[in-house]
């Protein structure tokens, strides 16, 4: 059984990840041209003999309209998406000032922002809290062994 794709409505790498997700089932074998269009030829594994080729066809063509779909939302979300990462990864760099960003968000202090209140004292190192950690006692024990 074969499909034929133009790749006007279906982007090459739509074809590719709804291919990709019937990898277990048929075996997949394309052809064609990725600027005009795409033939995708279907063959039944050995073990999948019970699953018609005409189900598996169509839910190939459903799987496909829905990763057009994710790969179009995705390309739309592109700039948020990397402001977002950016702006996480930045801020996570202690005081560190960009003008563009805080002009962005109307914030004018972007370094490591300081809790008002810690009621749990967890921002207290431990050493602070507890005073510093003791020797460990396994070093002592193997000494007075070696004394004996």
């Amino acid at each position: 059984m074969k499909i034929k794709l133009s790749t006007n409505i279906y982007p090459y790498e739509a074809i590719i990840n709804t291919c990709y997700n019937y990898l277990d089932r048929v075996y997949l074998y394309l052809d064609g041209n990725i600027d005009r269009e795409i033939t995708v030829y279907f063959k039944n594994k050995k073990d999948s003999l019970r699953l018609g080729l005409d189900k598996v066809k169509d839910e190939f063509l459903n799987d496909l309209v829905h990763s057009t779909l994710r790969l179009q939302v995705s390309r739309n979300n592109k700039k948020i998406t990397e402001y977002i990462v950016n702006r996480a990864l930045y801020s996570a760099l202690p005081g560190q000032k960009d003008s563009t960003l805080d002009s962005l968000l109307g914030e004018e202090d972007t370094g490591l922002r300081q809790p008002k209140e810690d009621p749990l004292g967890i921002a207290i190192p431990w050493e602070e809290k507890y005073g510093p950690s003791e020797p460990a006692k396994t070093g002592n024990k193997l000494k007075k062994k070696k004394q004996r």
